[in-house]
């Protein structure tokens, strides 16, 4: 009898030391897959970011309207990934009205910081290119358009702010420096790939404006010169 009841005492503290184990495993890997969908949402939100700053820089670009396109499809499935592992969450609700601002095609970075911030959002792009193309998404012919694309725009908007400043520049006389930032805006252009159609009208354009402004610097030192004196002097 007495062996009888220490084999059910065993018995029952093996069962209870399994079903601790099993409730301590269940909580250990709910626990582990919370965490992991913590990670993943993090992880989709920056990438979202990273896709919605990029599309705000080339809205505001000549850009490829099938680039925009395909970055907009790729913004919309990150927020329909994020949706389906965090329902409770608002931001995606606060980012999706980003994805489809309309362009303004008009290159608006003047200073050295929104220049900078600008390109390196280009530079994310290009990133996001290859998981696009890592996705199946892309074809190699298009990402290959797509980078090309996106290397012009990194050049343009360098460039656009040099022509712009130089405008302005000329507007208040300082003709010099106004002819160095176009200088500094053909040198960047001629940097891009010589393919591009696109390359040589922005050249010719910059090329027009130092010529229009080489005979005002002309006219401007030629009139702080000091005319000579040719009165006879007194005898």
């Amino acid at each position: 009898m007495f062996q009888e009841n220490q084999a059910l005492l065993i018995v029952s503290l093996a069962c209870v030391l399994v079903g601790a184990l099993s409730v301590n495993y269940y909580f250990y890997r709910r626990q582990e897959a919370e965490t992991a969908r913590r990670i993943k949402i993090k992880q989709l939100k920056a990438q979202l970011e990273q896709v919605l700053d990029t599309l705000t820089v080339l809205k505001q670009t000549p850009c490829n309207p099938q680039l925009v396109s395909s970055m907009e499809s790729f913004s919309l499935d990150l927020i329909g990934q994020i949706q389906s592992l965090d329902k409770n969450g608002d931001f995606t609700n606060k980012l999706q009205g980003k994805t489809h601002v309309p362009p303004t095609q008009e290159i608006i970075f003047h200073s050295d910081s929104s220049i900078k911030l600008a390109q390196r959002s280009i530079r994310n792009g290009t990133s996001l290119l290859v998981k696009l193309k890592s996705k199946g998404r892309l074809t190699p012919l298009l990402f290959a358009e797509y980078s090309r694309e996106l290397s012009w725009i990194h050049s343009l908007i360098e460039a656009e702010a040099h022509i712009e400043m130089g405008k302005k520049l000329l507007e208040s006389s300082k003709i010099s420096i106004a002819v160095n930032h176009f200088k500094h805006a053909k040198s960047t252009i001629s940097k891009t790939s010589g393919k591009d159609p696109r390359k040589q009208i922005k050249l010719n354009e910059i090329k027009e404006l130092i010529e229009k402004s080489v005979p005002a610097e002309s006219s401007a030192q030629a009139s702080k010169i000091t005319p000579l004196d040719t009165t006879a002097p007194n005898q």
